[in-house]
């Protein structure tokens, strides 16, 4: 399901577990800041990314569950995004 960042998903520094969308880079960098804070995500290596055009693409290895988590910068007309690899 993909769902917009602040459809609820994302309030009081909570990081969302479901795909996610961002209206504006605002919004973006506030779950950029919130991920390089957080004591359960881990930035690891990229090691295939989603768009062969060069997008700033971030991966977080979940330390809770073990997922590994996809963190894509805007670029419009694309609208970046957060999801679950």
């Amino acid at each position: 399901m993909l769902v917009n960042y602040f459809d609820g998903v994302f309030m009081n520094n909570k990081i969302p577990l479901e795909t996610t969308t961002f209206n504006d880079f605002v919004q973006y960098d506030i779950l950029k800041s919130a991920l390089d804070q957080s004591v359960h995500f881990e930035e690891i290596e990229v090691e295939r990314p989603c768009s062969p055009v060069g997008l700033e693409e971030y991966w977080y290895l979940s330390k809770t569950g073990d997922d590994v988590w996809r963190l894509i910068r805007p670029d419009p007309p694309y609208r970046g995004s957060w999801s679950k690899i």
